[in-house]
Protein backbone atom coordinates (compact mmCIF):
# COMPACT_ATOMS: atom_id res chain seq x y z
CA UNK A 1 0.00 0.00 0.00
CA UNK A 2 1.17 3.33 -1.04
CA UNK A 3 1.12 5.26 2.34
CA UNK A 4 1.95 8.98 0.64
CA UNK A 5 -1.30 8.73 -1.18
CA UNK A 6 -3.49 8.07 1.62
CA UNK A 7 -6.45 10.84 2.36
CA UNK A 8 -7.80 11.78 5.95
CA UNK A 9 -10.99 14.09 7.12
CA UNK A 10 -9.76 16.99 8.59
CA UNK A 11 -12.10 19.67 10.22
CA UNK A 12 -14.86 19.56 7.51
CA UNK A 13 -12.29 18.80 4.39
CA UNK A 14 -10.58 15.81 2.94
CA UNK A 15 -6.97 16.07 2.82
CA UNK A 16 -3.26 13.95 1.67
CA UNK A 17 -2.88 12.17 5.44
CA UNK A 18 0.45 14.57 5.45
CA UNK A 19 -1.62 17.48 5.83
CA UNK A 20 -3.51 16.54 8.41
CA UNK A 21 -1.88 18.33 11.60
CA UNK A 22 -2.82 20.28 14.65
CA UNK A 23 -1.35 23.32 15.29
CA UNK A 24 1.71 23.76 18.02
CA UNK A 25 -0.96 25.33 20.41
CA UNK A 26 -3.61 22.88 19.84
CA UNK A 27 -5.19 21.57 23.39
CA UNK A 28 -4.32 17.78 22.39
CA UNK A 29 -0.71 18.65 21.58
CA UNK A 30 -0.18 21.13 24.49
CA UNK A 31 -1.90 19.21 27.11
CA UNK A 32 -3.03 15.89 26.08
CA UNK A 33 -6.97 16.99 25.93
CA UNK A 34 -7.92 14.54 23.28
CA UNK A 35 -10.38 11.67 22.47
CA UNK A 36 -9.24 9.18 20.15
CA UNK A 37 -11.26 5.64 19.08
CA UNK A 38 -9.23 3.04 17.01
CA UNK A 39 -11.64 0.24 14.48
CA UNK A 40 -10.41 -1.97 11.87
CA UNK A 41 -11.73 -2.96 8.63
CA UNK A 42 -12.36 -6.60 7.76
CA UNK A 43 -12.56 -7.51 3.91
CA UNK A 44 -12.65 -3.06 3.96
CA UNK A 45 -15.68 -2.95 5.72
CA UNK A 46 -15.79 -0.98 9.57
CA UNK A 47 -16.02 -3.46 12.14
CA UNK A 48 -18.14 -2.68 15.09
CA UNK A 49 -18.07 0.84 13.45
CA UNK A 50 -21.49 1.83 15.39
CA UNK A 51 -20.01 1.03 18.85
CA UNK A 52 -16.61 2.80 18.38
CA UNK A 53 -18.50 6.45 17.46
CA UNK A 54 -20.89 5.48 20.56
CA UNK A 55 -17.62 5.14 22.68
CA UNK A 56 -16.33 8.12 21.13
CA UNK A 57 -19.23 10.51 21.84
CA UNK A 58 -19.44 9.07 25.58
CA UNK A 59 -15.62 10.00 26.06
CA UNK A 60 -16.07 13.37 24.45
CA UNK A 61 -19.20 14.60 26.48
CA UNK A 62 -17.45 12.76 29.41
CA UNK A 63 -14.29 15.06 28.67
CA UNK A 64 -16.37 18.46 28.56
CA UNK A 65 -15.62 18.59 24.82
CA UNK A 66 -18.63 18.45 23.08
CA UNK A 67 -18.72 17.53 19.07
CA UNK A 68 -20.84 19.40 16.95
CA UNK A 69 -21.87 16.52 14.56
CA UNK A 70 -24.17 13.87 15.21
CA UNK A 71 -23.07 9.96 15.80
CA UNK A 72 -24.47 8.95 11.82
CA UNK A 73 -22.95 11.83 10.94
CA UNK A 74 -19.06 10.89 11.92
CA UNK A 75 -19.87 7.45 11.02
CA UNK A 76 -20.28 8.49 7.26
CA UNK A 77 -16.83 10.41 7.61
CA UNK A 78 -15.60 6.82 8.65
CA UNK A 79 -17.05 5.45 5.77
CA UNK A 80 -16.39 8.25 3.41
CA UNK A 81 -12.76 7.84 4.84
CA UNK A 82 -12.12 4.26 4.14
CA UNK A 83 -13.52 4.21 0.80
CA UNK A 84 -11.50 7.22 -0.54
CA UNK A 85 -8.46 5.01 0.59
CA UNK A 86 -9.74 1.41 -0.51
CA UNK A 87 -8.48 1.17 -4.13
CA UNK A 88 -5.03 1.67 -2.79
CA UNK A 89 -5.28 -1.67 -0.64
CA UNK A 90 -5.07 -5.13 -1.86
CA UNK A 91 -7.40 -7.91 -1.31
CA UNK A 92 -5.42 -9.20 1.76
CA UNK A 93 -4.98 -5.33 3.21
CA UNK A 94 -6.89 -4.09 5.50
CA UNK A 95 -7.37 -0.87 7.88
CA UNK A 96 -6.80 0.58 11.37
CA UNK A 97 -9.05 4.01 11.41
CA UNK A 98 -8.16 6.49 14.02
CA UNK A 99 -10.74 8.61 15.55
CA UNK A 100 -9.35 11.76 16.99
CA UNK A 101 -10.87 14.44 18.63
CA UNK A 102 -8.71 17.41 19.92
CA UNK A 103 -9.51 20.70 22.09
CA UNK A 104 -12.80 21.84 22.82
CA UNK A 105 -11.18 23.80 25.77
CA UNK A 106 -8.58 26.97 25.43
CA UNK A 107 -6.84 26.89 28.76
CA UNK A 108 -5.02 30.26 27.91
CA UNK A 109 -8.60 32.30 27.61
CA UNK A 110 -10.22 29.74 30.12
CA UNK A 111 -13.12 29.25 27.38
CA UNK A 112 -14.63 26.70 25.24
CA UNK A 113 -13.69 26.25 21.52
CA UNK A 114 -15.18 23.86 19.05
CA UNK A 115 -12.89 20.57 18.76
CA UNK A 116 -11.05 19.05 15.68
CA UNK A 117 -11.45 16.38 14.15
CA UNK A 118 -9.57 14.04 12.68
CA UNK A 119 -10.49 10.63 11.02
CA UNK A 120 -7.67 8.81 9.53
CA UNK A 121 -6.70 5.01 8.03
CA UNK A 122 -3.55 2.98 7.71
CA UNK A 123 -2.81 -0.13 6.92
CA UNK A 124 -3.30 -3.07 9.56
CA UNK A 125 0.37 -4.16 10.25
CA UNK A 126 -0.89 -8.19 9.93
CA UNK A 127 2.74 -9.16 9.51
CA UNK A 128 3.88 -8.07 12.60
CA UNK A 129 1.09 -9.02 14.69
CA UNK A 130 0.57 -12.29 12.77
CA UNK A 131 3.74 -13.35 14.87
CA UNK A 132 1.40 -12.53 18.45
CA UNK A 133 -0.47 -15.22 17.70
CA UNK A 134 2.03 -18.27 16.98
CA UNK A 135 4.63 -18.09 20.61
CA UNK A 136 2.12 -15.46 22.31
CA UNK A 137 2.94 -12.19 23.97
CA UNK A 138 5.40 -11.98 26.49
CA UNK A 139 4.14 -9.22 29.56
CA UNK A 140 6.00 -7.58 32.73
CA UNK A 141 4.84 -5.45 34.89
CA UNK A 142 6.40 -2.36 35.71
CA UNK A 143 6.94 0.59 38.43
CA UNK A 144 4.30 2.61 36.80
CA UNK A 145 0.97 2.12 38.06
CA UNK A 146 -2.00 2.63 36.38
CA UNK A 147 -4.01 6.39 36.78
CA UNK A 148 -6.46 6.07 39.63
CA UNK A 149 -9.88 6.65 38.33
CA UNK A 150 -10.02 9.65 40.49
CA UNK A 151 -8.18 11.28 38.42
CA UNK A 152 -9.61 10.75 35.08
CA UNK A 153 -11.87 7.95 34.50
CA UNK A 154 -10.80 4.91 32.75
CA UNK A 155 -14.43 4.63 30.97
CA UNK A 156 -12.91 7.44 28.72
CA UNK A 157 -10.46 6.23 25.80
CA UNK A 158 -8.33 9.53 25.55
CA UNK A 159 -4.42 10.49 24.57
CA UNK A 160 -3.61 11.68 28.28
CA UNK A 161 -0.86 8.37 27.90
CA UNK A 162 2.19 9.15 29.32
CA UNK A 163 2.41 6.50 32.13
CA UNK A 164 1.68 4.02 29.06
CA UNK A 165 4.62 4.73 27.27
CA UNK A 166 6.57 4.87 29.85
CA UNK A 167 5.50 1.91 31.59
CA UNK A 168 6.18 0.52 28.08
CA UNK A 169 9.98 2.06 28.24
CA UNK A 170 10.56 0.12 31.62
CA UNK A 171 9.36 -3.03 30.43
CA UNK A 172 11.33 -3.06 26.91
CA UNK A 173 14.34 -2.19 28.92
CA UNK A 174 13.84 -5.37 30.81
CA UNK A 175 12.59 -7.67 27.57
CA UNK A 176 12.34 -5.98 24.46
CA UNK A 177 9.74 -8.25 23.21
CA UNK A 178 7.28 -7.09 25.93
CA UNK A 179 4.25 -5.06 26.58
CA UNK A 180 3.74 -3.64 29.86
CA UNK A 181 0.89 -5.12 32.51
CA UNK A 182 -0.20 -2.35 34.65
CA UNK A 183 -1.02 -2.72 38.40
CA UNK A 184 -3.46 -0.23 40.58
CA UNK A 185 -2.04 1.37 43.89
CA UNK A 186 -3.40 -2.05 45.37
CA UNK A 187 -1.46 -4.16 43.34
CA UNK A 188 -4.48 -5.09 41.87
CA UNK A 189 -4.43 -6.17 37.82
CA UNK A 190 -5.66 -3.47 35.80
CA UNK A 191 -5.02 -4.14 31.77
CA UNK A 192 -2.16 -3.87 29.33
CA UNK A 193 -1.15 -0.89 27.56
CA UNK A 194 -2.86 -2.39 24.37
CA UNK A 195 -5.69 -3.96 25.95
CA UNK A 196 -7.83 -5.85 28.71
CA UNK A 197 -6.72 -9.05 30.35
CA UNK A 198 -8.12 -12.11 30.77
CA UNK A 199 -6.74 -15.30 32.94
CA UNK A 200 -8.26 -19.03 32.61
CA UNK A 201 -8.27 -20.86 35.66
CA UNK A 202 -10.18 -24.56 35.66
CA UNK A 203 -12.40 -23.73 33.09
CA UNK A 204 -13.39 -20.16 34.00
CA UNK A 205 -12.83 -16.73 32.38
CA UNK A 206 -11.82 -13.67 35.02
CA UNK A 207 -11.33 -10.00 34.11
CA UNK A 208 -10.78 -7.12 35.97
CA UNK A 209 -13.54 -4.86 36.89
CA UNK A 210 -13.40 -1.82 34.93
CA UNK A 211 -13.34 0.07 38.35
CA UNK A 212 -9.91 1.18 36.71
CA UNK A 213 -9.44 -0.77 33.07
CA UNK A 214 -11.41 0.44 29.76
CA UNK A 215 -14.26 -0.98 28.89
CA UNK A 216 -12.99 -2.53 25.75
CA UNK A 217 -15.33 -3.28 22.31
CA UNK A 218 -14.06 -6.45 22.04
CA UNK A 219 -13.58 -7.45 25.58
CA UNK A 220 -17.63 -6.66 25.68
CA UNK A 221 -17.93 -8.84 22.72
CA UNK A 222 -15.32 -11.28 24.45
CA UNK A 223 -17.98 -12.07 27.34
CA UNK A 224 -20.61 -12.07 25.34
CA UNK A 225 -19.49 -14.94 23.48
CA UNK A 226 -18.18 -16.94 26.38
CA UNK A 227 -21.27 -16.50 28.52
CA UNK A 228 -23.91 -17.04 25.26
CA UNK A 229 -21.99 -19.18 23.20
CA UNK A 230 -19.51 -21.04 24.50
CA UNK A 231 -21.09 -21.46 27.92
CA UNK A 232 -18.07 -20.41 29.53
CA UNK A 233 -17.99 -19.35 32.92
CA UNK A 234 -17.50 -15.63 33.10
CA UNK A 235 -16.12 -13.27 36.37
CA UNK A 236 -15.39 -9.72 36.70
CA UNK A 237 -13.11 -9.62 39.14
CA UNK A 238 -10.49 -8.52 41.17
CA UNK A 239 -7.04 -10.62 39.95
CA UNK A 240 -3.68 -10.69 41.64
CA UNK A 241 -0.24 -11.34 39.67
CA UNK A 242 -0.37 -14.60 41.60
CA UNK A 243 -3.73 -15.73 39.36
CA UNK A 244 -2.04 -14.79 36.43
CA UNK A 245 1.23 -16.64 37.15
CA UNK A 246 -0.82 -19.30 38.48
CA UNK A 247 -4.04 -19.43 35.41
CA UNK A 248 -3.76 -22.42 32.87
CA UNK A 249 -4.04 -19.55 29.75
CA UNK A 250 -3.68 -15.86 30.00
CA UNK A 251 -4.80 -13.29 26.63
CA UNK A 252 -5.95 -9.95 26.15
CA UNK A 253 -8.66 -8.66 23.75
CA UNK A 254 -8.57 -5.12 21.54
CA UNK A 255 -9.46 -3.88 18.80
CA UNK A 256 -6.58 -4.71 16.38
CA UNK A 257 -5.62 -8.67 17.18
CA UNK A 258 -9.00 -9.46 18.77
CA UNK A 259 -8.10 -11.87 21.20
CA UNK A 260 -4.13 -12.89 21.75
CA UNK A 261 -2.25 -15.47 23.54
CA UNK A 262 -0.17 -13.69 26.66
CA UNK A 263 2.59 -17.15 27.57
CA UNK A 264 4.77 -15.54 29.68
CA UNK A 265 4.30 -12.67 32.50
CA UNK A 266 7.43 -11.25 34.72
CA UNK A 267 9.80 -14.34 33.14
CA UNK A 268 6.71 -16.65 34.80
CA UNK A 269 5.60 -19.10 31.87
CA UNK A 270 1.75 -19.42 31.75
CA UNK A 271 0.34 -22.68 31.69
CA UNK A 272 2.06 -25.34 29.15
CA UNK A 273 3.93 -21.95 27.83
CA UNK A 274 2.07 -22.26 24.54
CA UNK A 275 -1.68 -20.73 23.42
CA UNK A 276 -4.45 -22.37 25.19
CA UNK A 277 -7.74 -23.94 23.79
CA UNK A 278 -9.92 -21.43 25.60
CA UNK A 279 -8.41 -18.43 23.79
CA UNK A 280 -8.44 -21.00 20.59
CA UNK A 281 -12.23 -21.15 20.94
CA UNK A 282 -13.02 -17.96 21.44
CA UNK A 283 -11.04 -16.83 18.69
CA UNK A 284 -12.54 -19.52 16.39
CA UNK A 285 -16.44 -17.76 18.01
CA UNK A 286 -15.03 -13.86 16.89
CA UNK A 287 -14.38 -15.68 13.28
CA UNK A 288 -17.56 -16.96 13.07
CA UNK A 289 -19.17 -13.56 14.24
CA UNK A 290 -17.64 -12.36 11.19
CA UNK A 291 -17.22 -15.43 8.60
CA UNK A 292 -13.22 -14.53 8.40
CA UNK A 293 -10.76 -16.95 9.95
CA UNK A 294 -9.25 -14.41 12.37
CA UNK A 295 -5.84 -16.42 12.62
CA UNK A 296 -5.42 -17.37 9.17
CA UNK A 297 -6.01 -13.61 7.74
CA UNK A 298 -3.04 -12.73 9.79
CA UNK A 299 -0.60 -15.48 8.88
CA UNK A 300 -1.20 -15.20 5.41
CA UNK A 301 0.94 -12.12 5.58
CA UNK A 302 3.84 -14.08 6.81
CA UNK A 303 6.65 -15.54 4.49
CA UNK A 304 5.66 -19.63 4.13
CA UNK A 305 8.70 -20.77 5.68
CA UNK A 306 7.36 -18.92 8.96
CA UNK A 307 3.87 -20.08 8.81
CA UNK A 308 2.93 -22.86 10.96
CA UNK A 309 0.72 -25.47 9.61
CA UNK A 310 -1.78 -25.54 12.73
CA UNK A 311 -1.79 -22.82 15.18
CA UNK A 312 -0.85 -25.49 17.97
CA UNK A 313 -3.87 -25.22 20.29
CA UNK A 314 -5.99 -27.91 18.47
CA UNK A 315 -7.50 -25.91 15.81
CA UNK A 316 -6.71 -25.34 12.14
CA UNK A 317 -5.47 -21.72 11.13
CA UNK A 318 -3.06 -23.24 8.41
CA UNK A 319 -2.60 -20.84 4.96
CA UNK A 320 -1.98 -22.72 2.43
Amino acid sequence: MNESELEAYHDGDIVPLSEAKVPIDDPGFQWGYNVYDLLITVEHEPYQLAEHVERTFKSCRASKMPLEMRPEELSGIVRDVVDRNVDLAGPDEDFMVFISVSGGWNVYEGCHEPPRVIVSARPLPFERMARDFIDGKHFVTTSVRQVPNESISPLVKHRSRMHFVLADIEAKQRDSNADPLLLDSDGNVTETAIGNIFVVTDGTLRTPPLTDALPGITRETTIRLAREELDIPVEETDLQLYDVYNADEVFWTNTSHVVAPITKVDGTEIGSGRPGPITERLLDAHSDRVDVDIVARFLKHLDPEERPETLQLGGDHGVQ
